[in-house]
């Protein structure tokens, strides 16, 4: 069962990535040329949100390698987040159509949301694994901690 909730998160992580790049506009001026500027801005928020994406869906593929089943409180744990993480493509084109204070402050709240599920997610997995000494779960635990205060 646990390879088929890792499939499943894995499409779901892919066609996020994949909606959030169909978001890119591309803009014509009057002349037929291309904005090159809104393009590249664009594309820079493209890639903050796609390296967020990415960086959760490696830091998963570790852990997920290491443990043999998924209970399921995690199973819930993990179906929130991606509910919460599914939303990044919208709040993306929100942040590159318009990169007002409301917006940030939005997609801000959407990546704490989605680092709390995701930390608690891997602390919990994390304690299943016997594998690991007890200072590298400590290590993993303050990198988590930190990235959620981050």
């Amino acid at each position: 069962m646990k390879e088929r909730i890792v499939a499943f998160g894995d499409a779901i992580i892919a066609i996020i990535i994949t909606i959030i790049v169909l978001e890119l506009p591309i803009q014509l001026t009057q002349s037929g040329t291309i904005e090159v500027w809104e393009l590249l801005r664009a594309i820079g928020i493209y890639f903050i949100s796609f390296c967020f994406v990415a960086d959760l869906w490696y830091q998963g593929a570790g852990v997920f390698n290491k443990i043999e089943k998924i209970s399921n409180k995690d199973f819930v744990f993990y179906m929130f987040f991606l509910f919460f993480m599914s939303l990044i493509p919208t709040f993306t084109r929100l942040l590159i159509e318009d990169t007002n204070q409301q917006v940030v402050l939005i997609y801000g709240l959407l990546s704490f949301i989605v680092t709390a599920l995701w930390t608690y997610l891997l602390l919990s997995l994390t304690k299943q694994t016997q594998q690991q000494s007890s200072f590298i779960q400590n290590k993993e635990r303050q990198r988590q901690r930190m990235m959620l205060i981050f």
